[in-house]
């Protein structure tokens, strides 16, 4: 059970073990602050303050996250559509089916390793091209 490895990892400072509802609220806790952390990025990046903005949500547990995630950002309002179940979905059907691959190179980019460059960026299309075949 995921509680009982979770209370062996670590112990609290009082030594009381964790609950089951204790756990669970530690990953909903997690979840929401790594949805929190790109609008952050992106908003205040841009010299936006969050706390003046809407919370629009979508997804099948976008209003399940809803409010702990305006409450984090500072906002007052949550917008949820009444399609916000859908709209994740329908958005992945429309989306390009993409492959992506890397492999790190320690070689300089120079006329004598243009061939091994090449080839190595050949093999990582290929390798794309293959699982897009499927």
């Amino acid at each position: 059970m995921i509680t009982e490895e979770v209370n062996s990892f670590g112990k609290n400072k009082d030594k009381t073990n964790l609950s089951v509802e204790e756990v669970a609220m530690g990953f909903i806790k997690v979840a929401n602050e790594a949805m929190c952390r790109p609008i952050r990025a992106l908003t205040q990046a841009k010299g936006h303050d969050t706390s003046r903005h809407v919370l629009a949500v979508f997804g099948g547990a976008g209003g399940q996250h809803a409010c702990a995630v305006a409450r984090a950002l500072g906002m007052q309002t949550v917008m949820i559509h009444k399609y916000a179940g859908i709209l994740s979905a329908y958005g992945m059907a429309l989306a390009d089916v993409v492959e992506e691959a890397q492999e790190p190179c320690s070689k300089n980019y120079e006329k004598g390793n243009f061939m091994y460059i090449e080839s190595r960026l050949q093999y990582l299309e290929n390798k794309c091209k293959n699982a897009l075949i499927w």
